[in-house]
């Protein structure tokens, strides 16, 4: 399906999808809050039988929408570029590097420094050579003494780029038969997450791999394919609703998020449902909204980077006040220091990307940085 005058809603950032941004935002506010949650401590509001504080105690399906926007995202790249002929993996796979590796490992290293500095023996182990070699090379996902080692949320950067290394066979099964394609990924990750993880003896090696996310990176590319066909339905006033009543119900009802926890299936069914906001988002009329627009914008650009030192800043903050008090500030000092590391880090990468890239890149000049 061709690109249309609603894929050139393009963010003040050349390049870039204004709607796509408002969803990353989303996805790492949510993680933000999960992290404020796991560190100083849980924030219940209960009513009526509900528990209001479940956007912190599930603020970490962020993650499986992050995964959703990248399947979005590579294939409306992947269309992009075949436009442009045959597509090369060796220029596809140096593209998804140079977005993903300066400031992966410029991250990496201020962890190294930051953990040189203070001491975190009470939390965790000391990071080896070997976790620090098994990131740079994306495997640490693969060994139970890596997959939190370093800053604990970088497992997620290997299933990424582990996503974007068997991009071309994911995508040649896709091509042929969708329907069949996603029915396989889902069966799969039900089958990891609900049979082989449980009888493993590190069942999180498996939970966390590439394969139990799949389904979900190929849900993000059918919602991109059938964007134009979906939009009308999706966005009926009542079709609104009943999303809102299942992400209601999926965050703040015990009953839901006790009998679903089990086999991730409550953090599918919450991330790909959060993932249909990358069509109900793509309105005209949130751009209009000028505040809104300009901040959640801002933040969705910087995602990357805040995701990258989420983790490192909050394990290294001390408490200074109780968190129906400090929310705010808790929250705002990750996404301060993520979005200064943008700006001195991820965005000077991103033009020199451009600049390099820049004959492939000005055939698709609509394609999202992603």
């Amino acid at each position: 399906m061709p690109l249309t005058a609603a894929d050139a809603r393009l963010s003040p950032t050349p390049g870039r999808l204004e709607h796509v941004d408002f969803v990353r935002a989303v996805a790492i506010l949510l993680v933000t809050m999960y992290h404020v949650f796991q560190f100083y401590g849980g924030w219940s509001v209960n009513a009526a039988g509900f528990n209001f504080g479940g956007l912190f105690r599930y603020g970490y399906v962020g993650v499986e929408l992050f995964i959703v926007i990248s399947g979005y995202c590579m294939a409306l790249s992947w269309q992009a570029m075949a436009r442009s002929g045959p597509i090369s993996y060796t220029e596809y796979l140096k593209r998804r590097l140079w977005r993903i590796i300066p400031p992966y490992y410029v991250a990496i290293a201020v962890w190294c420094f930051v953990e040189s500095r203070v001491d975190l023996g009470a939390v965790r182990a000391r990071t080896s050579p070997f976790d620090v070699i098994t990131h740079m090379l994306f495997m640490h996902n693969l060994h139970p003494s890596t997959l939190y080692s370093v800053s604990g949320v970088f497992w997620v950067l290997a299933v990424e780029m582990q996503l974007y290394l068997v991009m071309p066979l994911v995508m040649a099964l896709y091509r042929r038969q969708r329907w069949v394609a996603l029915a396989g990924a889902l069966l799969l990750a039900w089958w990891i997450n609900a049979w082989v993880a449980p009888r493993m003896p590190n069942p999180n090696l498996w939970k966390y791999s590439m394969l139990s996310y799949l389904a979900l990176f190929v849900f993000g590319m059918v919602l991109y394919d059938l964007r134009h066909r979906w939009i009308r339905a999706l966005q009926h006033p009542l079709v609104i609703v009943l999303i809102a009543l299942l992400l209601f119900h999926g965050f703040f009802n015990p009953w839901v998020s006790t009998h679903l926890h089990k086999g991730k299936l409550l953090d599918f069914l919450l991330g790909g449902t959060l993932g249909l906001l990358l069509i109900l988002l793509d309105h005209p009329c949130l751009a209009e909204i000028a505040w809104l627009s300009d901040s959640l914008g801002a933040i969705g650009r910087a995602s990357y980077s805040i995701y990258l030192y989420n983790h490192m800043i909050h394990i290294t903050t001390r408490p200074i006040m109780p968190l129906n008090v400090g929310f705010w500030y808790y929250t705002a000092i990750p996404i301060t220091f993520g979005a200064l590391m943008y700006l001195a880090v991820e965005k000077p990468t991103l033009l020199l990307r451009q600049r390099i890239f820049a004959p492939a890149l000005r055939s698709f000049n609509s394609t999202p940085s992603s």
